[in-house]
Formats: C-alpha cells, sequence, structure tokens
C-alpha cells in the first residue's frame, strides 16, 4: 500500500514538474510558496528578500564584464554573502543539534555553481525533465541574456521558437587555454594569417649569433610570417584610418550616461543594504545583553561575551565598508563625457596611449566583426572588393572608399578574447 502512494506521489510530482512547478527545497536566492494554479495548490519560487539582491549581483557584475571573479567575490561578501545553514541532529535524538554546516563567504566553487544554474533564468533541467529544458511558471531573478553573459559562452540558454535549448562548452582543465593574453605577443589570434585567415601565433625564432627575432606565423600546413613590429606597425596605421560616425558618438555617450546612472543605483541599494545588516547585527547585541542579564554561569557569560565582540566588530566592518560607498568623491560625469568624445572621435590615441600591450590588443579587436587577416590591414581590401571586416559601428576614413552605413542601434562585437563582452 505504501509502495502504491509513494508511486503516485513522485509520479504526481514529476509531471508537475514538466509543467514549470517546483517540488525540491528551494534553491539559494529563492523561497517556496504555495499559491493557487489552475492545476491546483502548487509551490512556485519567488525571490527571497536578502538572497535574491545578492544572486543578482553576482550575475549583473559578471555579465558586465568589467570586474575579475576575485573582485566580484569580495564585492558580494562585502555585502554580507553568507551560505545557507544547515543543522546537524542527532540519530539518536532528532530534537538534539550537534552541529551546523554552511553559513560561509562566497568563493569561485560556489560562485560558478550558482552562474551554471538556469534555474535563476526560469528555466529547470534536471532529470525529471528527461534533459528537456521547461521554461518554469515563475519569473527567474535574471533574464536569459544576463545568463548567458555572465556564463560567457561556458554554458547557454537559447530560445528558438519557444523551443528551449542548452548548450554547454565546458572544457577539462588541462584543455583550457590559458596563454591567449600574452604581454610579448599580445596580437597573437587577434590577427588572421594572409593565406588562410586561420588566427596567427606568437615566437621568437634564434638566429646563428644567437639574437631573437620576435614575430607572428602561420603553420597550418603552409609558412607564413611577419616580423613583430612590422605587423604592430601596421596595425596602427590601420587604426588611424578609422573613424566613428556621430550619430554613434551620441549613442555611446548616452549608453555612458545610462550606466552611470545604474551603477548610482546600485551604490545607493549597497549602501541600503549594509544599514539593513547593521541594524539587524544592533538588535542581535541588545538581545544579547538581555540575556546575559539573567545568566548565572561564568563560562556561559565569557562565550556571551566572546560572541557579541564579534558581533561588534562585523558591525564596525560594515560600517567601514559602507562610508567608502557614501564618502567618495562626486563623480563630474560631464569632463567623463567630454573625454569619452573625445577619444570616440580619435580612436588612435586609445590605442596609442594605452600602456598594457595585452589591453591595446583587445581594443584593436573591438573595431572587426571578425578576425581580419594581415593583407587586409595592409590593403584595407577584402577579396578585392572595397568592403573589409571592419565592424559596422566604425567606418574608413580614407576618401577613395564609400562610408559604411552605421546601422541604427550599437553592434559592437569582440573577437579573439573569452573575456571579452559585447554590447547590443
Amino acid at each position: 500500500m505504501n509502495c502504491v502512494i509513494l508511486t503516485r506521489m513522485v509520479g504526481a510530482e514529476v509531471r508537475y514538474t514538466r509543467l514549470g512547478y517546483w517540488m525540491r527545497q528551494a534553491p539559494y536566492g529563492f523561497t517556496s510558496e504555495k499559491v493557487e494554479t489552475r492545476n491546483g495548490k502548487r509551490v512556485i519560487l519567488k525571490e527571497h528578500p536578502i538572497e535574491g539582491p545578492l544572486l543578482k549581483r553576482i550575475f549583473e557584475l559578471r555579465a558586465a564584464g568589467v570586474l575579475h571573479d576575485k573582485e566580484i567575490i569580495d564585492e558580494v561578501n562585502h555585502l554580507g554573502f553568507k551560505t545557507r545553514l544547515h543543522y546537524v541532529r542527532s540519530k539518536y535524538d532528532r530534537t538534539k543539534v550537534i552541529s551546523k554546516r554552511g553559513g560561509n563567504p562566497l568563493d569561485k566553487d560556489a560562485m560558478d555553481l550558482l552562474l551554471r544554474n538556469p534555474i535563476y533564468a526560469g528555466v529547470n533541467n534536471e532529470k525529471w525533465t528527461q534533459g528537456q529544458p521547461v521554461r518554469t511558471v515563475f519569473p527567474g531573478l535574471v533574464g536569459i541574456e544576463t545568463f548567458n553573459k555572465a556564463n560567457r559562452g561556458k554554458i547557454a540558454i537559447i530560445d528558438e521558437g519557444g523551443t528551449l535549448t542548452i548548450t554547454s562548452e565546458m572544457a577539462p582543465p588541462h584543455q583550457v587555454n590559458k596563454g591567449i593574453r600574452n604581454a610579448e605577443f599580445p596580437y597573437r589570434k587577434f590577427v588572421g594569417c594572409s593565406k588562410c585567415g586561420q588566427p596567427m601565433y606568437g615566437s621568437s625564432s634564434r638566429g646563428c649569433n644567437g639574437t631573437r627575432y620576435p614575430a607572428y606565423h602561420c603553420d597550418k600546413g603552409h609558412y607564413f610570417r611577419v616580423p613583430k613590429q612590422e605587423l604592430e606597425d601596421t596595425i596602427v596605421a590601420f587604426v588611424q584610418r578609422i573613424t566613428m560616425p556621430k550619430e554613434q558618438i551620441d549613442l555611446i555617450a548616452n549608453l555612458v550616461m545610462t550606466e552611470w546612472q545604474a551603477r548610482q543605483q546600485a551604490t545607493e541599494d549597497d549602501v541600503a543594504h549594509f544599514d539593513e545588516q547593521i541594524a539587524a547585527l544592533e538588535l542581535e547585541v541588545e538581545a544579547g545583553m538581555q540575556k546575559i542579564k539573567y545568566l548565572e554561569s561564568e563560562s556561559v557569560i565569557r562565550f556571551m561575551e566572546k560572541d557579541l565582540l564579534g558581533i561588534e566588530q562585523k558591525i564596525k566592518q560594515l560600517q567601514v565598508e559602507r562610508d567608502k560607498k557614501t564618502t567618495r568623491s562626486p563623480i563630474n560625469m560631464k569632463q567623463v563625457v567630454e573625454r569619452v568624445v573625445y577619444f570616440l572621435e580619435n580612436l588612435d590615441k586609445l590605442l596609442l596611449k594605452q600602456i598594457d600591450p595585452v589591453k591595446k590588443a583587445q581594443f584593436f579587436s573591438v573595431f572587426f566583426s571578425r578576425i581580419p587577416r594581415y593583407e587586409e590591414l595592409k590593403t584595407g581590401t577584402e577579396n578585392g572588393a572595397l568592403l573589409t571586416g571592419v565592424s559596422k559601428l566604425f567606418r574608413l576614413a580614407d576618401p577613395k572608399l564609400p562610408g559604411l552605413v552605421a546601422p541604427p542601434r550599437l553592434e559592437l562585437g569582440t573577437q579573439g578574447s573569452s573575456g571579452l563582452c559585447s554590447t547590443n
């Protein structure tokens, strides 16, 4: 009889899971709630009042592509991120708690697990759905576009006419490309071979007298080699010919202001979150002080005092972090926008004045919708035609070439580096 009831219960849970409801413990950032639906009273997930904003902040910071993972982790931990507490009870007396787990700050492994979970984009993909992603009846914490940007191609949710698919490009650790950002050869994999178009690599060959000759080369069944200085001089000359239409400059200036306003709002939210944490800890200190009045055991009092000192220290740390955000000097956005417009009108100065060679190469890659061949950089033509692989956001300043028509929206794609982002 029990087996029959269990079979019916599990079968119903599987059926409701495929309909988009939730049948398990709520993941971090969510809380479970029963609501009336057309399928009866069912469980859905809603944003957790404390965990939800922290989880969304992780996705937003990772999708923006401005901070490194360690900086994102530090930022979220300062906002009070802690994993959920789980109590371990005695197997002999279930009312007795013998230990607890969790309450840890965010680390790299935990962040990767959270980022890869499609439930935060409102998509459920588990064994009860037979590997087919199902859109949940409740909204996720972030959109699918933000989810894909935050995962940077390692996992992506694709919506094709209502049919969801999840692609994964997780490479084993020994296959991860660790050498693409090389300061000695910053343009490796950013410039293609003139013969085959494949990305060129960089190395230094040793001459008979021991002198090294750095160059970019391709050996895909043929030999093509360009001295390092020659290739980099060609890139500088090419960038000096690129200009940006006035309408695109105005569009980017408006995007800068929009981004600044969004960051201002995020800072205000962070300050409010710090205030909430400080208020909660102050209440905890007050409650602890009230308990001490009724304690008689000296050892228990010492433990309580130690806990209260730890809470007070944490309050001071939170106040320091809050003050850092509130006492920052205000930014003169008018000057910032004027600076942005100046560099957009003089793109070559961004390349020439950049000290970091790796960032210089990443900036160069922004100009193209695909990896350009070296010969195209020299001639400014593509297969004999007058157009090049320059992104539609830009156009060549050569009067002999017709200016490329800029699209009505921003299309800025990057090539050759998984750490870069694209703006649509």
